[in-house]
């Protein structure tokens, strides 16, 4: 979907700059990679996000590899663009795409988002489990316990893992 499609009741909707730029700071630091999908389904690659300039009010997106699909998207000079951070969908869109250099190599150019969408569909955000310092849950539903491992937890509850499937459902 389109987030230029977007109304502004969107409860998703995130148009606080404040929060945009932590969100595009996150992408930026943590090297997340980002699809961008041209107009049409064909036209569509994985990026990363190279640089926020504040100043121009521009972000800088790696090309793709083939100057023939970078050609595609400039000539749109539209595309959608969505990441993941912390299992939560992030989406932004852009209606102004240039080529241009970043440290020397070619790169293209997209305005800041006027808006971003990020689309947690929990109602409460689930914390995994350290894998080095695993925890489990005795389970007394008869004996002897089944002990399963913990998958993660929230407010709304917990995961628990039956590596060895003891529980029946």
């Amino acid at each position: 979907m389109s987030t230029s499609t977007v109304t502004e009741h969107d409860p998703h909707r995130i148009s606080s700059r404040y929060e945009m730029l932590r969100l595009l700071r996150r992408m930026l630091d943590d090297g997340l990679l980002i699809q961008m999908q041209g107009p049409h389904p064909h036209i569509s690659v994985v990026t990363t996000l190279m640089d926020i300039d504040l100043d121009a009010e521009h972000l800088i997106i790696d090309c793709a590899s083939h100057d023939a699909i970078n050609q595609q998207f400039l000539e749109a000079g539209t595309a959608d663009f969505e990441t993941s951070i912390d299992q939560v969908k992030v989406q932004f869109s852009t209606d102004h795409i240039t080529a241009t250099y970043f440290e020397g190599k070619p790169a293209l150019s997209i305005d800041l988002p006027e808006f971003i969408r990020r689309i947690q569909r929990r109602e409460f955000f689930r914390v995994p489990v350290p894998v080095s310092n695993p925890a489990t849950c005795a389970l007394m539903l008869s004996p002897p316990p089944r002990v399963l491992d913990l998958y993660g937890i929230s407010v709304g509850g917990v995961a628990l893992l039956d590596k060895n499937r003891q529980v029946n459902c």
